[in-house]
């Protein structure tokens, strides 16, 4: 793990210097869109920030030279005390980064149910051989309820794919396990009849997870992608009974591939998908931290070679 620290990478219970960081790197690029830029904000935004502190110091920080920013005698001195303050951020981290990197003495994964019976075991052993003082707890249960217990500390990580609208960057961590890819699952008496135009499925029934299932989100995007409306949607939460009623012809349904070695029945046949997520990462999350401890990228490496 590098010596130093990111800003981005902070946790909640971070010291905020935000002020101190947004007028240091005003003055490092001599320019607001530049700096906006570096900060991942608008530039409307970062000016009205400037104004703002400027207003409620009573003086300019910087005057505008040759279409370069330079900083005032009051900016000057801003921008010395500013560095310091980060400076000593940054030795406070350091100096914090072992006590972080000491491990719990109890570490909660939540993983799906479906995953389970392949990882948990493995996982186990890792912890047993590298860090036996680790006490591991699983929860398993479904996506929403895993999601839940993350955003609330109830969980320190989870097993799950990569939905970024569901695990936004600026709050999750995420460890890239996998690739995985999506299929459409149909009785083997009718493989030959799948249109390559899947629009024409709409008056199929399809056999879906629970909207509380990170399936479901998968499922809904191929739906959406493809324009099909199904006659009729059959929900239900286990993912052998999804297959087994594929093959008995009670309707279609989607797998991930890497679901597939679990559920090798006769009768079924897996045809690859052309949706935006037929190639899904699969994920170990945790919330975001300042300094993350070590076993976290040693498990990741370790599942990447088990899945």
């Amino acid at each position: 793990m590098a010596d130093t620290w990111n800003d981005n990478d902070l946790g909640d219970g971070r010291m905020y210097l935000k002020e101190q960081i947004y007028i240091l790197e005003i003055y490092k690029q001599q320019s607001l869109s530049k700096a906006a830029q570096h900060l991942h904000i608008s530039q409307p935004a970062l000016s009205n920030y400037l104004n703002h502190l400027e207003q409620n110091l009573g003086i300019a920080l910087f005057v505008r030279e040759k279409r370069r920013l330079v900083p005032t005698e009051a900016g000057t001195i801003y921008i010395d005390i500013a560095a310091r303050m980060v400076r000593l951020q940054e030795t406070f981290y350091l100096r914090l980064k072992p006590l972080l990197e000491t491990a719990p003495c109890v570490l909660r994964i939540g993983i799906q149910r479906i995953r389970g019976a392949s990882m948990i075991p493995k996982i186990l052993q890792f912890f047993a051989e590298r860090y036996p003082e680790i006490k591991v707890e699983f929860l398993k249960g479904s996506f929403m309820e895993l999601l839940s217990g993350l955003e609330s500390d109830d969980l320190d990580l989870l097993f799950g794919y990569h939905i970024p609208s569901l695990y936004p960057a600026s709050r999750y961590k995420n460890y890239s396990i996998a690739r995985d890819t999506l299929y459409l699952a149909v009785s083997e008496n009718r493989r030959d009849s799948v249109p390559s135009d899947f629009s024409r499925l709409s008056d199929e029934t399809f056999i879906l997870h629970p909207n509380t299932q990170s399936e479901r989100f998968l499922e809904n995007e191929f739906l959406k992608e493809n324009h099909i409306v199904p006659e009729k949607i059959i929900e239900e939460d286990t993912m052998e009974v999804i297959l087994r009623m594929a093959t008995m012809n009670m309707g279609i349904c989607l797998i991930a591939g890497s679901y597939i070695k679990y559920y090798r029945a006769p009768g079924i046949y897996f045809y690859p998908t052309d949706c935006r997520y037929k190639t899904l990462d699969f994920c170990m999350f945790t919330k975001k931290m300042q300094a993350a401890p070590k076993y976290l990228e040693e498990l990741a490496a370790f599942t990447r070679n088990i899945f």
